[in-house]
């Protein structure tokens, strides 16, 4: 035997491209010191086997009648139930109810050949927290003749997490970030952040570390797995009682059977800073099994993430104990699935999230969204911040053709410097809600946008093509940001304009009063959602509610009939609106238009529509350099909204409506005739197709604009994304003359 040595721990370099390192965690209880192994291993991908998992369409033809088929939210798999046509009585079974169907039609992935894949190994997901005082560990090296060791210095929060999870007779293989990658080494940090999703996907499960058991989060994770075993909530939103469950009849409106402080416990392990970490998002949504740990307790995360999705949606849980704005931070981990746009994945994954170095909000995302995409974009954690939040928007633009990540863009919330305006700041906390899409402000065009450096002004600029539509005249006081929709309501009411039933026609033709009324919804009312709980645009305009935010009741002309307004609750389509005005500023305009537009807005910008754009802009002339222009951030604009910028007005009585589209999307927009009951895909307002024939319902992948209609050249074959007679060349034929804007 050899001496024994306490050096610090030097990284070997990874010699062969798809090296990584394994930590095996050694034996011992929990107060017993951290002892390790660090071994080198080839990852190699998977042997490719072909899937006989049927899509859910086709799985439902086999079922014989009365029973229907669902596909689990968390977990994927698929859920079979059945409704006695009698009692109406349901129960539920993951097994097919034929027998003779081959359950490789309907199971996941092949278990045999997770089990005989090498390595084996767990995937640690956790929160780094701070590097103040860290712990050591000892970090042991076998060889044939001696046996040495040396030290390496962890966090305090993986300490912890190595001391709970080592077992106590055998050892445990993981994979550890701070630990399996040499940190203080930038280019393999750059190598390895590329290889993270295969190390999650190819992990046989991912170990979710919450932390100890303090303020009695072991007992709420147990709460949790138990609630959450009793559910399968599905992909389409369904609540199904499990197969096994013994509370079958527990629904959103059932009191559940906890104290208050229970539900206590359970707020506080939500408020734990893991659910705010971005890099968990991929790691969780890449994993095949996770599992959540805090103490000594446990719980599966399809049950977690179901009982999560019953407190959201359970009318008697209290909100001051559990607030819904907390769920929802959770929640939505467990709502992106592998197809959803890339810019979806970027705006809401990112919102509220955490990271110790800002490039990780793109970085960190990388392996959720396509190749073709993400393969672009190489991480530079040598570059500054800048650099990847620029490079991020470029590859989307040059790979989407659209310009949807302007929704992120604000003037006034930037916290990077050098990053020009028409670049995301991923790291700022957003400045308003998202609530102003669905404009389809350029239809269905894609973008025409160019970037370069300009040497004049030494900046980073994007060219794009669009319209000059008006320049704001006046703003009214911007409208905070408070989790009181009371004071809210207040603020919103102080806007209302004094003329607001004199006033001229609007510029649409229509009454002022019905111009309002839709501003304030954003558009959101059931002649353009018809399959949404939004009250009709006549009971809107009138605000006959004691919570109305103009009219009578805001002026409190009308009394309540049930008393004072806080005793009667703010519906949905009133919170909408209240949160849609919320961090933003009313404002008119030179043409006529009002309009809603981002609390740094002033007088003297001007309002545009982009192609490739789903809701008018709000840009700022440079003085220095009249011809460019800062992106001020997005709004909503009545009058600016299907296309009126380039295409001219809708022709009476023709409308358009939004609905879900095959993949279960709010973004299917369609022209609707109430005279002649005719619901269309195609534009009144555009000519026939010509050289180009419509693809209808294209299946959906990520890589797919928001906005997605697609059309195949007769001569050619090829297939484009967009509307080719909204092509900048198709609409120059028509007339329209397009500017060209310079962002800096």
């Amino acid at each position: 035997m050899g001496s024994l040595t306490t050096d610090y721990y030097e990284y070997r370099k990874l010699e062969h491209h798809d090296d990584l390192r394994l930590v095996t965690i050694l034996p011992g209880e929990v107060s017993d010191p951290i002892r390790l192994e660090i071994t080198h291993v080839p990852l190699l991908p998977r042997p490719r086997t072909t899937s006989r998992r049927l899509v859910l369409v086709e799985l439902k033809k086999t079922l014989p009648p009365n029973w229907a088929v669902h596909e689990a939210r968390a977990s994927y798999q698929y859920l079979f139930s059945h409704t006695d046509p009698e009692t109406g009585a349901q129960t539920s079974s993951w097994t097919h109810p034929v027998d003779t169907v081959d359950s490789s039609l309907y199971l996941g992935a092949d278990e045999d050949e997770k089990q005989h894949y090498e390595p084996k190994y767990e995937a640690l997901s956790y929160t780094w927290c701070t590097p103040l005082d860290p712990e050591t560990a000892l970090i042991v090296t076998t060889g044939s003749s001696s046996s040495s060791s040396s030290t390496l210095s962890v966090r305090k929060s993986l300490a912890s997490a190595l001391r709970h999870l080592r077992y106590g007779d055998r050892p445990r293989t993981m994979w550890i970030d701070a630990i399996c990658i040499n940190q203080s080494d930038v280019k393999e940090r750059n190598e390895q952040v590329i290889r993270m999703a295969d190390i999650y996907r190819l992990a046989q499960r991912v170990v979710v570390w919450l932390g100890p058991d303090s303020v009695g989060g072991s007992q709420a994770i147990q709460t949790l797995e138990f609630l959450g075993s009793q559910f399968v909530i599905t992909v389409d939103n369904a609540v199904l009682a499990a197969p096994d469950a013994t509370e079958r009849n527990w629904d959103q409106r059932t009191a559940l059977p906890y104290d208050r402080d229970t539900w206590v416990r359970i707020g506080k392990l939500l408020d734990r800073d893991y659910f705010r970490r971005l890099w968990i998002i991929q790691e969780i949504q890449l994993a095949k099994e996770v599992v959540l740990c805090c103490g000594q307790s446990t719980a599966r995360w399809d049950h977690f993430c179901n009982a999560v999705h019953v407190l959201y949606t359970n009318q008697r849980v209290e909100q001051s104990l559990i607030p819904k704005m907390k769920l929802r931070t959770v929640k939505r981990l467990a709502q992106m699935g592998t197809n959803y746009p890339i810019s979806w994945h970027v705006l809401n994954l990112v919102d509220g999230r955490r990271c110790s170095d800002p490039r990780d909000l793109v970085y960190g995302l990388l392996g959720l969204l396509p190749a073709a995409f993400s393969s672009s974009i190489k991480p530079r954690y040598d570059l500054p911040v800048a650099y990847t939040y620029k490079e991020a928007m470029l590859a989307y633009i040059e790979h989407v053709q659209r310009l949807d990540l302007f929704e992120a863009c604000s003037l006034a919330r930037r916290e990077q410097p050098e990053i020009p305006s028409w670049v995301p700041d991923f790291s700022a906390t957003p400045a308003v809600g998202r609530e102003v899409g669905m404009q389809l402000a350029a239809g269905y065009s894609r973008c025409w946008a160019e970037s370069s450096w300009d040497e004049k002004s030494q900046q980073d600029v994007l060219r794009v093509a669009g319209v000059h539509c008006a320049t704001i005249t006046e703003v009214k006081k911007p409208v905070p940001v408070s989790d009181d929709l009371s004071e809210t309501l207040a603020d919103v009411r102080a806007l209302e304009p004094g003329h607001l039933d004199n006033a001229p026609l609007y510029v649409t033709g229509e009454s002022f009063r019905v111009a309002y009324a839709k501003t304030a919804a954003g558009g959101h009312v059931l002649e353009r959602f018809p399959t949404l709980k939004f009250p009709d645009l006549e009971t809107w305009a009138a605000q006959d509610s004691p919570n109305g935010l103009f009219g009578n009741h805001a002026k409190g002309e009308a009394p309540s009939s049930a008393g004072s307004d806080a005793e009667v609750p703010i519906n949905f389509a009133e919170e909408r609106a209240l949160r849609l005005f919320q961090g933003r500023r009313h404002f008119l305009t030179d043409k006529g238009y009002i309009g809603l537009g981002p609390a740094g807005c002033e007088v003297g910008d001007i309002i545009c529509v982009f192609l490739g754009y789903d809701a008018p802009v709000i840009l700022r002339p440079q003085r220095r350099a009249p011809t460019t222009y800062e992106l001020v951030g997005d709004a909503f604009v009545h009058g600016l909204h299907d296309g009126t910028a380039f295409l001219g007005e809708l022709p009476s009585p023709w409308r358009v409506q939004v609905f879900e589209d095959d993949a279960g999307y709010l973004t299917s927009y369609r022209f609707f005739n109430p005279e002649s009951n005719l619901l269309t895909d195609e534009d009144p307002r555009l000519g026939s197709l010509e050289q180009w024939t419509r693809i209808p319902n294209p299946p959906r992948v990520a890589s797919d604009p928001v906005l997605l209609q697609c059309f195949k050249h007769h001569e050619t074959g090829e297939i484009i994304k967009y509307d080719p007679r909204m092509h900048p060349e198709a609409l120059k034929m028509r007339g329209l003359v397009l500017d060209t804007f310079c962002l800096v």
